[in-house]
């Protein structure tokens, strides 16, 4: 044998340093997420508060389906006051439509509180001139409509077309002639309806009605025939029965303007009226005749 003594490594095992801990010690991630946090926060919940919230949690589902599926509270009846015999049909049949829809993809808006209110409130304002929309819902079974009207003032003539329009120049309805109670306003000029309103125009409208009020009463002499505006800016003009041309401005009230009318033709041209072409009004206390 070799003198040399031929010894054999030994290299120990590596043993992983948790199996030396104590196991007692050892906290777990499961431990500080699902039961440290939870158990110790419902541990702080009392068992009163526990029947409070399941009590609301009961309320809040009978809720839930009282107002969303209940037959309860399904609209059955639709009143409408306030508009015009004939569109009082046209609303109704429009809110029956919309109740027929669904809301949120998936609720019926034929219960009473998941009718779109605000959706129909515009929907009829953009359709028709109206003043004011009020909805009401009517527990059980009631959808209440009350419409408020724009006040018609005049009628409107442009295009062979009469209009039904309010002191602001909106249009609520067509109509088929002249009123008797309204002033009508013959449009010879360019056309002025935009979008259901005559825009711009409230104060050839107030001095048309202006016009027509004194010539009902103190200024009836004239015979008026017809009240018309032209190209003419500001201008306003009354034809007289024989003819002749009366020119306003709606800058100045049209009552000075009659008093200045009135002054002349009992003065200067007493009697003498039928020979006169036009009268101008529009310039202050200048008055021009020919």
């Amino acid at each position: 044998m070799s003198p040399h003594h031929y010894q054999r490594q030994y290299t120990p095992l590596r043993r992983p340093s948790h199996r030396f801990g104590n196991p007692y010690f050892r906290s777990r991630a499961s431990d500080k997420v699902s039961v440290s946090r939870v158990k110790n926060s419902v541990a702080w919940v009392s068992f009163r508060i526990w029947m409070y919230l399941i009590l609301f949690g009961i309320l809040l589902i009978a809720l839930i389906w009282l107002i969303c599926f209940s037959p309860f509270l399904t609209i059955s009846q639709i009143e409408i006051s306030g508009a015009r015999e004939e569109r009082i049909q046209s609303i109704e049949q429009s809110a029956w439509d919309q109740a027929s829809q669904h809301r949120f993809w998936l609720l019926s808006q034929s219960h009473l509180y998941l009718f779109n209110s605000n959706f129909f409130k515009e929907k009829l304002l953009e359709q028709y001139s109206l003043n004011e929309v009020q909805i009401k819902k009517v527990v059980p079974k009631k959808l209440k409509i009350v419409i408020t009207e724009k006040t018609p003032v005049a009628v409107w003539i442009e295009n062979d077309a009469y209009y039904l329009i309010d002191g602001e120049g909106w249009v609520i309805n067509t109509v088929g002639g002249p009123m008797p109670d309204l002033v009508t306003i013959h449009n010879n000029g360019q056309p002025k309806l935009n979008n259901k309103r005559l825009e711009g125009q409230e104060s050839l409208i107030k001095a048309s009605i202006d016009l027509k009020s004194s010539l009902d009463s103190k200024f009836a002499y004239l015979e008026s025939d017809q009240i018309i505006t032209t190209y003419e800016r500001n201008s306003l003009t009354l034809i007289l029965k024989d003819g002749d041309l009366i020119y306003f401005t709606i800058d100045e009230p049209i009552s000075s303007q009659l008093d200045r009318l009135d002054a002349l033709i009992k003065g200067q041209l007493k009697n003498q009226l039928s020979g006169v072409s036009y009268i101008d009004l529009r310039f202050g206390d200048k008055v021009y005749y020919k």
